[in-house]
């Protein structure tokens, strides 16, 4: 019998005319049974399993034991289609570079790279399997796609050189910024930027001043941080004092700065240790010292905020 194997998949392609080759024809069938649209079972056995059932088909793992001892990353199947073996047994086909197999057990499409089985990425619970687990809503040409383990899925978001921008929900809610400032979109909506939006509060008091002089009693219209160590804030006085001689800033009742003019001075030093910060409604007081300076005259103050 002249029999022709090929250089694939190692089975008949050619015989002599009038040659009996049905025990290799047979074989070609079994293989392409077998490895067109080729899928596996699992690739993690090392061992035939028990009780397989006719065209069960398996990736074999290394160091195989029992009827696949070496055969290590074969395809194998079990076949009971031999006329030769009715009751079963197993068959082996060696891979060749480029073979594709999917694998149910995780769901992976492998390819053999000549020395092993590689899964092709895009398969399994990790990674992306398919385009409907992709969520495009509107994608403009510069939003990339990134991957949300809390939700499972991929999502499209316009990266920090796009030309669009999500807006201020891309910042937390928690977030003021650098020495208190908030923060808001610029003027060209690309990018967040530190608040620009001065809130500065003034007053002033002409001539000497007054025992527990009350120069600031507001209630706030709207939401300001004063940030810590009065960063802008000023205090000057157009006569030096005679003495120390420190004035308070108070929220609802509870100091949070205060300003001293030393003795000869007419520049107040504020000392705030951290920042304050009040709501719509929040009561805003200074107040002067119990016994008022015999000389400190025209002193005015600037409280410099911003807006929340």
């Amino acid at each position: 019998m002249s029999v022709s194997n090929g250089p694939n998949i190692g089975k008949m392609i050619s015989a002599a005319t009038g040659d009996n080759f049905d025990v290799d024809f047979r074989k070609l069938l079994r293989a392409f049974d077998v490895l067109l649209q080729g899928a596996v079972t699992s690739k993690t056995l090392t061992a035939p399993p028990g009780s397989p059932v006719n065209g069960d088909r398996y990736i074999i793992a290394a160091s195989p034991t029992g009827a696949w001892a070496g055969q290590a990353k074969s395809i194998t199947v079990w076949t009971t289609d031999n006329p030769a073996t009715p009751s079963g047994l197993w068959e082996f086909y060696a891979p060749k570079t480029g073979w594709l197999v999917y694998n149910v057990a995780d769901t992976t499409f492998y390819y053999y790279s000549g020395t092993a089985w590689t899964a092709i990425a895009g398969g399994g619970s990790t990674t992306l399997a398919g385009l409907t687990d992709v969520l495009l809503s509107s994608p403009a040409n510069n939003d990339v796609l990134h991957y949300v383990s809390g939700a499972s899925k991929w999502e499209n978001f316009v990266p920090p050189w796009a030309s669009a921008f999500l807006g201020l929900s891309d910042a937390p809610a928690s977030f003021s910024g650098a020495g208190g400032k908030a923060v808001e979109v610029n003027a060209g909506a690309t990018a967040l930027q530190f608040s620009t939006k001065p809130f500065d509060l003034g007053v002033t008091s002409p001539g000497v001043g007054t025992n527990n002089q009350v120069l600031i009693h507001l209630k706030l219209a709207r939401a300001v941080t004063f940030p810590a160590s009065a960063t802008l804030s000023t205090a000057h006085a157009g006569t030096a004092a005679t003495g120390s001689t420190t004035f308070t800033f108070k929220k609802a009742g509870t100091s949070f700065a205060t300003v001293n003019f030393a003795a000869s001075g007419t520049t107040g030093t504020y000392t705030q240790a951290s920042d304050a910060v009040f709501a719509a409604g929040d009561l805003l007081e200074l107040l002067g010292p119990a016994t008022a300076d015999a000389t400190l005259a025209d002193f005015g103050f600037v409280l410099a905020g911003v807006r929340a």
